[in-house]
């Protein structure tokens, strides 16, 4: 017997076993070992790349006007860029180099915390299970399946190098207070310091040690006091934090140096990216992410009713209730088994506003730091069990079939990545192409883009833009603009007859799904409208245009009857083709409501489509449009014009409608309409306006002057100025109603006139988007809203 506990046999066991560890390390990132970045991966490096003419910016934010403080983290991203250039896989490969000393400090934490939690002295014959919970949660986090975004995405090195950051402090903070050396206490701290200045989730530094001490550390303590239960929980919960506060003491130092510096204590995201609506969304989305931490099989290639998912849940289920049972059969495991709890949700904490990991494994890396103690707790069990059939070999056979499986679905899931890293790619060779037959003084506008692909980031901040620039392609950024589905940055609708007669130096490409390459969009103009059997449409529209005959209406043809009723609601599909979507203004249907909700009068429902550029539903081709939940007939006008992945589709594709829940509805018709010249008019020729990008410059001296005309409108003896504020966006294109979020509410009567905007009528400079309401001699709306212009208020 070896003085650890363990023989020789099992020790050359460990070792082989830990040669296979790296070699399935080595087989489960072999499908992303080519050059490929994602995202903001290029807005990054782009970054690095200007830092070598100013070096002082490490010291500053990555993100403009986002409060960080990361000089750590910028200047070893810096020196990774150095060594790197722009070969994504010596990034990578460091990665994996940050993975393993991460799972090396992870073992000989756990080494103490086992010396601490399990043993007493002389007990050698423990070391062994000691050994294997140590050598098994090592390995299974080397090839935890959820690790595949923090591997592969450089931007979250940031994860990677913060939880090494912490485990190191934390390892060496453990070997100052057991052999009292002073020197392991400094780089505890220096550690700790270089934590806190690479993210501000290290915040969660105090409290672990806090938790360590309180819970694990202070068993021996315990032991020996004579003092009642209450005054020893009191003590063991001051001499906890007594013992720690050194580390508190650094964390406040941090946020004061913090609020120096970014003129904020705490946070580093504004309001407006936090993805909840409201704390029942929070709630469903916290959820959501545990599950995604859990059983991290994406959805992007496996699907929840498969084998393989089921398997993994047994899997995990059996370590969770291996480890309960073992903790049962020895209480004195309770407290190390707490802290790992604990420990676990302590890495979450910081990230409550912002943890919305999605089933295909999008924002992955808010969990990285968390697998280290869950991996600790499912290995508990497997290495700690007392029975006496479970001997070493057959802890060892579960433990490489748990290894195999884990490496198997990491192996999937990096094959996900792989094929977002073949399109990124490719885009970077279609860019090239673009600019080689488009002259850089005209603008290039790029639709179709996807956001994510696999539940990979594929475009992002700012990321199209670096993707065109240096040093990615041998150029600087001038001339490229994404263009997202719904997007409202450029005015399409405005930019109608600009377009048409060729009055903008402007090229418009969207990219196909099936061969990932950028093709020309065809706007068709011609109009296949008639009058046959549309006199109750043209009706219905002019109730919201004021009277006028001259709509131009078309009829969808075989609907199908074609209803879909899942748990949730009815839903409608059938064919629309050729309608043209550029010269196709909104849909009109006819509705019959057979049961109503009692609770609202108003619902949601959602129009969804595809055409020539979007060949599947999703977020980005639906639209949101009331229904009034009454019983009987009604005629729903849901407005498309203006909608870039709409407007540039080509042709039309298919169309659907859900209905709310309990709103059952039969749709009895359904048309295509056209009534863009019975929009309010704006004439911008006096107001600074630069047709190119759709957008009014306004300067602190010089008034934009918007002439406008509601003529074609009957009833129409006014109009109303909405403007929306930098960063946001009008709910509804062309809306039958006002957009309540206006920062400027304005009148004009007359069914011609002239409104005045001067800089100081705007409360900050930014980008505004404003529209004119139509309305009557009462002041109600009485047509659609006009086509938005965008405009940019100077400082």
């Amino acid at each position: 017997m070896t003085k650890l506990g363990i023989t020789n046999r099992e020790r050359w066991l460990v070792t082989v076993f830990s040669l296979g560890i790296l070699i399935a390390l080595a087989i489960a990132y072999q499908p992303v070992m080519f050059n490929f970045f994602c995202s903001d991966d290029f807005y990054i490096v782009a970054w690095l790349s200007h830092c070598k003419q100013n070096p002082l910016l490490l010291f500053q934010a990555v993100y403009e006007g986002t409060p960080y403080y990361r000089p750590v983290l910028n200047f070893l991203l810096f020196l990774e860029h150095l060594l790197c250039g722009t070969n994504s896989v010596l990034f990578r490969l460091i990665s994996i180099g940050y993975l393993l000393v991460t799972a090396v400090i992870f073992w000989f934490i756990l080494c103490e915390l086992g010396n601490m939690g399990e043993m007493d002295k002389g007990q050698n014959e423990s070391r062994r299970p000691l050994t294997n919970w140590c050598f098994f949660s090592a390995g299974f986090f080397l090839l935890y399946p959820l690790h595949t975004e923090p591997i592969n995405w450089f931007v979250c090195t940031t994860e990677l190098l913060t939880g090494l950051f912490i485990m190191i402090s934390f390892l060496f903070y453990i070997l100052w207070q057991k052999k009292q050396k002073f020197l392991f206490a400094l780089i505890s701290f220096f550690v700790a310091a270089c934590a806190f200045l690479t993210k501000e989730i290290a915040v969660i530094l105090p409290a672990i040690l806090f938790l360590y001490e309180f819970l694990v550390a202070s068993n021996i303590q315990e032991s020996r006091s004579d003092l009642s239960r209450l005054k020893s929980f009191a003590h063991n919960l001051f001499s906890a934090f007594k013992r720690s506060l050194i580390y508190w003491i650094m964390l406040i130092a941090y946020l004061c140096l913090r609020k120096i510096m970014t003129g904020n204590f705490l946070g580093n995201w504004s309001n407006a990216v936090f993805h909840f609506s409201d704390n029942s969304v929070m709630y469903k989305a916290w959820l959501q992410s545990l599950q995604a931490i859990i059983f991290p099989l994406s959805s992007a290639v496996f699907s929840s009713r498969s084998i393989i998912y089921y398997f993994w849940i047994i899997l995990i289920v059996s370590l969770v209730i291996s480890t309960v049972v073992c903790v049962l059969t020895n209480p004195r495991r309770i407290r190390l088994l707490m802290f790992l709890v604990g420990w676990f949700l302590l890495c979450l904490v910081p990230m409550a506003k912002l943890l919305w990991i999605t089933p295909d494994l999008l924002d992955a890396r808010y969990g990285y730091i968390a697998s280290i103690p869950l991996c600790a707790f499912l290995m508990f069990g497997l290495a700690f069990g007392k029975e006496e059939k479970l001997r070493s070999k057959t802890r060892y056979t579960i433990f490489l079939c748990i290894l195999s499986f884990s490496c198997f679905i990491l192996h999937i899931n990096n094959e996900a990545w792989a094929e977002a890293g073949k399109l990124t790619s490719g885009l970077l060779g279609e860019f090239k192409r673009l600019h080689s037959i488009v002259p850089d003084s005209e603008r290039i506008y790029l639709l179709n883009i996807p956001v994510k692909y696999n539940g990979v980031a594929i475009a992002g901040l700012k990321s199209l833009e670096s993707m065109n620039d240096k040093p990615f392609l041998d150029r600087t950024y001038s001339n490229c603009v994404w263009l997202l589905n719904d997007d409202q940055n450029l005015p399409i609708g405005l930019l109608h007859d600009s377009i048409e007669q060729g009055k903008i130096k402007s090229h418009f490409f969207s990219l196909d799904a099936a061969d990932r390459k950028f093709h020309a969009v065809k706007m068709y103009k011609q109009s296949m409208f008639d009058t046959k059997n549309t006199d109750v449409v043209k009706n219905v529209v002019c109730q919201s245009i004021n009277g006028s005959s001259k709509v131009k209406v078309h009829s969808i043809e075989n609907l199908g009857r074609a209803k879909i009723v899942s748990k949730r609601r009815t839903i409608y599909t059938w064919s629309a083709k050729k309608i043209p979507c550029w010269s196709t203004d909104a849909f009109v249907f006819k509705v019959n409501v057979s049961r109503k909700l009692v609770s609202k009068s108003t619902e949601v429902v959602q129009v969804a489509f595809t055409n020539d550029i979007s060949a599947n539903t999703n977020e980005t081709n639906q639209v949101s449009f009331p229904l009034q939940l009454k019983e009987g007939e009604q005629w729903l006008v849901v407005p498309l014009r203006g909608k870039p992945g709409w407007s540039f589709g080509g042709y039309c594709r298919d169309v659907s409608i859900a209905f709310p829940l309990t709103a059952y509805a039969n749709i009895e018709e359904a048309h295509a309409a056209s009534f863009s010249e019975f929009l309010p008019r704006m004439n911008l020729d006096n107001s600074h306006y630069n047709p190119q990008v759709g957008q009014i410059e306004l300067k602190t001296s010089i008034p934009a002057i918007i002439d406008y005309s509601v003529l074609p409108l009957n009833e129409c003896t006014g109009v109303a100025l909405e403007v929306i504020a930098p960063g946001e966006y009008f709910s509804d294109l062309n809306s039958p109603k006002s957009d309540t979020r206006s920062v400027i509410e304005y009148f004009s009567k007359g069914s011609t006139g002239q409104i005045k905007l001067t800089r100081n009528q705007l409360p900050v400079a930014g980008f505004y988007k404003l529209r004119l309401r139509p309305l009557n001699e009462n002041r109600e709306q009485c047509g659609f809203c006009s086509d938005h212009v965008i405009m940019h208020a100077a400082n």
